[in-house]
């Protein structure tokens, strides 16, 4: 059964996919000055690629309830293991099982994204710089985020990122299959 997520405008931060955890825009037209004045909107990220302001509800506890259950139904589905992964996980989670949730999908997206040197491991900053630069993540992650995932401050925007990522990773299965 698939988790119920919250409606979704036609209009999404990306190249038309669709995201059920987008969400839905107001379209109020401002002037430029107006639009200059706004902080994150159109702001460069930390690797000087452009960056809009996030508009997803993620404060708001009933979205990242929708976020959380639709990220865990897509794990749950496509055979990622941990003996910690139950719902309750994404209340707080370690750093170690969100970048192992990470490399999951992004393996699903595209197993040749992650490629690092066999003596080396990828480091959180190595999978987000891949997710900016190769994937286009429209949103910025901030550097402080990593250091402590489950932070009441950083999680919202890092599950953002999650369900972001399964939604790429189902747009990449619905194109193997046709």
């Amino acid at each position: 059964m698939e988790p119920a997520t919250p409606a979704r405008s036609e209009k999404g931060p990306r190249r038309g996919t669709m995201n059920p955890m987008s969400a839905p825009k107001t379209t109020t037209k401002k002037s430029v000055s107006q639009r200059q004045q706004q902080p994150g909107s159109g702001s460069k990220g930390h690797d000087g690629t452009v960056r809009i302001k996030d508009e997803r509800p993620l404060q708001s506890k009933a979205y990242r309830k929708a976020c959380a259950e639709y990220v865990y139904a897509y794990l749950s589905k496509h055979g990622y293991r941990s003996d910690r992964m139950k719902p309750g996980w994404f209340d707080s989670p370690s750093t170690r099982e969100f970048f192992s949730v990470c490399e999951f999908l992004l393996e699903r997206i595209d197993p040749n994204l992650i490629v690092s040197a066999p003596q080396k491991k990828s480091t959180p900053e190595d999978l987000i710089s891949i997710v900016r630069t190769k994937l286009l993540y429209p949103y910025d992650v901030p550097k402080s985020a990593l250091a402590s995932v489950g932070a009441i401050t950083t999680w919202p925007a890092l599950l953002g990122l999650l369900s972001w990522l399964v939604e790429e990773a189902d747009e990449t299965d619905r194109m193997k299959e046709r």
